[in-house]
């Protein structure tokens, strides 16, 4: 397997709210079709100084004028929104084709969506959550299939599991568009069922896709929950929306401690990680990588490129539910007793020999109890 994990694609739906990460990387896995996460690992949001420092003297009209020009802001805001909502419903609405930014071949291009408005029976506020709850149950479980089968490069089961996810979307979007919401999350509604609309459109796509790389931008990058699902959920009092499936489950984390490596064709010293996780792809795979990023005991970024464990199973292809070991060799003046890792990215090349990567999600591996409570001796 290469060592080059791609950086992150671009999202097609509504965009969340990404938390920031103190980490900071200039490397990426690349040669590959990139797939969506929370971005490019260890990638820092620069967020410019919105304060102005204050004159020393200033004259009593200024709270005035800085009164109107936020109101005017505001106003602005408001309009962009209204605006860029409006051009997405028109650019989607008919009989119009979408073409993915990828390309303009049929491959990439999902079909013409008619917007719906949500009517129907007023939802109370105690049972609004229920109800969206259930609608969209079904969807999470039919994404994940969709996404580990175009990990895995089986085009017939994703085919077939692409078709499943687009009968539950077709579901949700008929569910959800059967109420009246509460006025607060109403127009947040509506645009949830636009997300889904779409990604019942890609799913259409995707059961008849045989474009591998086309394939890996839709399957990947379709199956993150929008901003205004995630709005929903905040208003309504509901649990976050759970990551999307990843292709291993990590069991168990060691610390190897020291052992032989190489640098520049030389032996050298090197930190050891022995790292098991467990193919959670729906087939077998070639090979499995994971980057991870150290940090140390108070909690400062040490690396987020310097621990990248593989597997080591030459020819042997892993299959389905099986369990390996990854290992990774670490410089060792980057370890200090109690350094502990987060999960950065995946990367599987399938039997296909194709390549598939993406973020496991800020936040991913606090989950994960092997990786949670590991700290280096």
């Amino acid at each position: 397997m290469t060592d080059q994990f791609d950086e992150g694609q671009a999202d097609w739906q509504t965009p969340a709210p990404q938390p920031s990460s103190s980490a900071s990387s200039s490397a990426s896995w690349e040669g590959t079709p990139p797939s969506t996460g929370q971005g490019e690992l260890g990638r820092v949001p620069s967020y410019p100084n919105a304060h102005l420092k204050p004159t020393k003297h200033r004259s009593h009209a200024t709270p005035i004028i800085a009164t109107v020009c936020t109101i005017v802001m505001i106003a602005a805001m408001l309009l962009a929104g209204f605006a860029a909502f409006s051009w997405r419903r028109s650019t989607l609405g008919g009989s119009s084709v979408i073409c993915k930014p990828f390309g303009d071949e049929p491959a990439y291009c999902i079909g013409g969506i008619k917007p719906v408005q949500a009517s129907g029976p007023t939802l109370t506020a105690s049972q609004a959550g229920p109800y969206f709850s259930d609608a969209i149950s079904a969807m999470r479980s039919a994404d994940d299939a969709v996404r580990l089968a175009a990990i895995g490069g089986d085009l017939n089961l994703l085919h077939n599991k692409a078709a499943a996810a687009r009968t539950a979307a077709e579901h949700t979007v008929q569910q959800l568009a059967a109420r009246t919401w509460p006025s607060s999350i109403r127009t947040a509604v509506n645009m949830v069922i636009l997300d889904y609309q779409e990604r019942q459109s890609i799913y259409a796509n995707l059961a008849a896709n045989t474009n591998r790389e086309a394939i890996d931008r839709l399957a990947i990058g379709g199956s993150k929950v929008s901003g205004a699902e995630d709005l929903v959920r905040t208003q309504l009092g509901l649990q976050a929306a759970p990551f999307a499936a990843v292709p291993v489950t990590i069991t168990n984390v060691k610390d190897a401690g020291s052992c032989e490596g190489y640098d520049g064709g030389q032996k050298v010293t090197q930190r050891c990680l022995d790292v098991t996780v467990t193919n959670e792809v729906p087939v077998a795979v070639t090979d499995i990588a994971l980057r991870m990023t150290l940090v140390d005991p108070d909690g400062t970024i040490r690396s987020s490129d310097a621990v990248t464990a593989y597997s080591d199973v030459s020819d042997t292809p892993i299959a389905a539910g099986q369990s390996v070991t990854l290992e990774a060799q670490i410089d060792p003046s980057l370890v200090q007793s109690g350094s502990t890792l987060t999960a950065g990215r995946w990367a599987v090349t399938d039997t296909s020999n194709q390549y598939h990567s993406a973020d496991f999600g800020v936040g991913w591996g606090s989950q994960v109890a092997a990786l949670r409570d590991f700290a280096f001796e």
